[in-house]
């Protein structure tokens, strides 16, 4: 037993020592899976922290609060850069789109790079994920006018997707759309058009008819087509996208807004500013409601609104709207933002127009400054800067300078956009026009021409740009003697132009019809100045149809309404026209005030200004509009006896290269129905006949002791037939 205790104990010492050892290697092992297991909850806890950053980061971006998600963002960059590579791709991919959306489009093309390469390590260049990170590079590059680039990464984004997903995947879709959308912006209608209907067929295929993705792509076809010139086609496919969304969505869904923006636009580029005003008209009620007045949709709302008005000549709400929108893009958007460079450029624009010289050149070259940080020189909206400034040194006379921007612009469109695109032939219209104002009537005529075949073959031949470009070029011959050419010009462009005037003139308010005749007046009297240069029985008998189409207008005036409206014997029609003048008379005082509430002489004149139209399409003064305007030369002679005559007086100002002078001219236009007078060589068309300038006229009338409407009496008392135009004759003859 002792030999057996002495041999045991020593063996229960390495026993100790053995189990010690294994207890120590064991609580080792413990410490380290509990370490493990704590890195592993750490890192898990960190991952759940970056999700929730990333998640408070897409509500604060789905809010639209793109300042407050870059600063969230940017705050935990540091985080990120920590984390696994495909969660900092994440994060880099939040951080391009905000970027993207604060105009900050270096720093997004950065973001976008960088979380490119890191997907084409991690995941392959065959994965979704990359291709997205791709569409999202072409679309942001698009932007910045890089197209080149634009159209290499959206390629690439389709193979990608075709190939992994399928022709039929929504991913592959929206890499189409963008497509379309890029050769929409470089001017390739064909190819946009080959993309649009792809996505189109595919879409009503999978989905049918009453779906908003394929809505989507009805309302991208009808914008192509407006930009195409193609507005008929344009209305009619964005109206089946109208009844889709209004059927899918609801009445107060942003996409509806969206093709009812879309369809104003095509109305008002068609001329048709009635249907335009309507629809943008809803488009504010909508916006106004749901997104509210301070939301940059609201304020591109307001810039077409103002566009429209333009259009109308009504400058004054035109410069309301635009100063709206630049207050609202300064305060959501910032003064370096794509959007805020836009407002300072079409408010340049509309001072340029109106000869706000300066305040025009301090709004455009704020506009170019902005662009070119954000854009480059090689980008569309940094050309129209440049072409505006041309513009506006056109017209303060300083030659070289405009030609300069112009030259730039031009290039600068031939690159991106290429020569056949309507902004291409603009720069090209405005370098004409240049040079007819310098004098280099050869250049002139070349660049002219050019335009005016792009806009034929681009916007069709109802376009307001192709009847401008008619009647620059009907100038320009003119001033080159070329009468048959700028015959053939001019009545064409005024055709174009009676039909666009015909359209609205009937719809809109008193004040409106006074404004928009302002803004076409010069067009028309541009006629009476041709056939004062070189009087053709041709282009004569055209200025005759030109007086009656502007008499047929002016006619429907505010006494044909108003008799109307009282003799019609409706009395909602009545209370309402009284409901006009009581408005009218509040304005005025308003206006008579010490100091003018111009919020509320506003509001009433928009109150006014609605009222004014319902009446004016409700009333019967309008109803045999279009007979009245469709009278011309031949009906006033196939009802005049052998002895009659009819005589319209005209006055004109002078035209120095398609800018109206101060000078101003008076004319008659005689018509007979008795073949030709031997003594004044009257034929059966109309004959002109000048009179005098105002001077003259002036310093005859303002003789001491001279009643002028005594005057008048004396020489229209008695007269009848021909008498009246010999007697006419022999006043001419004495003014001469």
């Amino acid at each position: 037993m002792h030999f057996l205790a002495s041999l045991s104990k020593p063996k229960t010492a390495a026993r100790s020592h053995f189990l010690a050892a294994l207890l120590d290697y064991c609580m080792n092992k413990v410490l380290i899976i509990a370490l493990l297991l704590c890195v592993n909850i750490g890192m898990a806890q960190e991952m759940q922290d970056l999700e929730a950053v990333l998640t408070e980061a897409e509500q604060l971006f789905s809010a639209r609060k793109f300042t407050e998600t870059l600063a969230f963002l940017q705050n935990r960059h540091s985080d990120f850069e920590q984390a696994d590579s495909a969660t900092y791709a994440r994060f880099l991919g939040s951080l391009g789109r905000t970027y993207f959306q604060i105009g900050k489009y270096q720093e997004a093309i950065q973001s976008y790079l960088e979380a490119l390469k890191i997907r084409e390590k991690v995941l392959g260049k065959e994965h979704p994920t990359y291709a997205m990170t791709l569409d999202n590079l072409g679309v942001l590059h698009s932007r910045m006018g890089d197209f080149a680039q634009t159209e290499k990464f959206l390629l690439e984004a389709k193979t990608i997707r075709g190939n992994v997903l399928g022709i039929d995947n929504p991913a592959y879709m929206r890499t189409l759309d963008n497509l379309a959308v890029l050769y929409t912006r470089m001017g390739d209608f064909s190819q946009a058009e080959t993309y649009y209907l792809e996505i189109k067929n595919i879409r009503e295929e999978l989905l049918g008819k009453e779906n908003h993705d394929y809505s989507t792509t009805v309302n991208n076809l009808g914008v192509l087509y407006t930009r195409m010139g193609d507005y008929n086609k344009a209305i009619t496919i964005l109206l089946d996208a109208k009844e889709i969304r209004e059927l899918v969505l609801d009445r107060e869904h942003p996409d509806y807004a969206t093709t009812l923006m879309n369809l104003g636009l095509a109305y008002r580029n068609m001329g048709d500013y009635y249907q335009a005003e309507k629809y943008y008209l809803e488009v504010k009620t909508i916006r106004e409601k749901v997104l509210g007045k301070e939301h940059p949709d609201y304020a591109v709302f307001l810039i077409n609104m103002g566009m429209l008005y333009g259009y109308l000549g009504d400058y004054q709400r035109m410069e309301t709207y635009y100063l709206e929108a630049k207050v609202i893009r300064e305060k959501i958007l910032g003064t370096e933002h794509p959007e805020y460079a836009n407002s300072l450029n079409v408010l340049g624009e509309l001072y340029s127009h109106t000869g706000d010289f300066s305040r025009a050149e301090t709004l455009l070259l704020e506009a170019k400054s902005i662009r070119e940080k954000i854009f480059g020189r090689e980008h569309p909206e940094y050309a129209t800067s440049l072409n505006n400034l041309g513009l506006l040194y056109n017209r303060m006379g300083d030659y070289s300078r405009a030609e300069t921007y112009h030259l730039e612009a031009k290039n600068i469109r031939q690159n991106i956009l290429g020569m056949e695109n309507p902004y291409f032939a603009s720069s090209l219209n405005n370098l004409g026009m240049l040079y007819l104002r310098m004098g280099d009537y050869a250049k002139a005529e070349t660049y002219l021409l050019e335009a005016k075949i792009i806009r034929q073959k681009t916007l069709g031949q109802i376009h307001p740009s192709y009847a401008n470009s008619l009647n620059n070029l009907g100038v320009l011959y003119l001033l080159t003697e070329d009468f048959s050419q700028a015959q053939a010009m001019k009545t064409e462009a005024d055709s174009l132009t009676w039909l666009q005037v015909e359209n609205n003139f009937s719809f809109i308010s008193e004040r409106q019809r006074a404004l928009f005749w302002d803004a076409n007046k010069d067009r028309l009297e541009m006629t009476y100045f041709h056939v004062f240069t070189n009087p053709t029985p041709e282009i004569t008998a055209h200025a005759y149809d030109n007086a009656l189409f502007t008499k047929g207008l002016l006619m429907r005036t505010t006494n044909g309404i108003r008799d109307a409206i009282h003799s019609s014997g409706d009395d909602e029609l009545i209370a309402q026209y009284e409901q006009l003048g009581s408005v009218r008379r509040s304005i005025s005082a308003l206006q008579s005030a010490a100091s003018p509430n111009h919020s509320m002489i506003a509001t009433l004149e928009t109150r006014a200004d609605s009222l004014d139209k319902a009446l004016t399409v409700a009333s019967a003064a309008f109803r045999d509009f279009s007979q009245d305007v469709a009278m011309r030369w031949s009906d006033v002679r196939d009802v005049l006896n052998e002895d009659e005559a009819a005589i319209d007086f005209v006055h004109f100002r002078f035209f120095d290269k398609n800018r109206a002078t101060d000078t101003v001219f008076y004319a008659a236009m005689v018509m007979k129905n008795n073949g030709t007078d031997a003594a004044c060589h009257v034929s059966t068309t109309p004959v002109w006949i000048p009179l005098f300038n105002e001077n003259s006229l002036q310093t005859l009338v303002s003789r001491p002791n001279y009643d002028v409407e005594e005057h008048i009496a004396a020489l229209y008392a008695g007269a009848k037939g021909d008498s009246l135009y010999m007697l006419c004759s022999g006043i001419i003859c004495v003014i001469k």
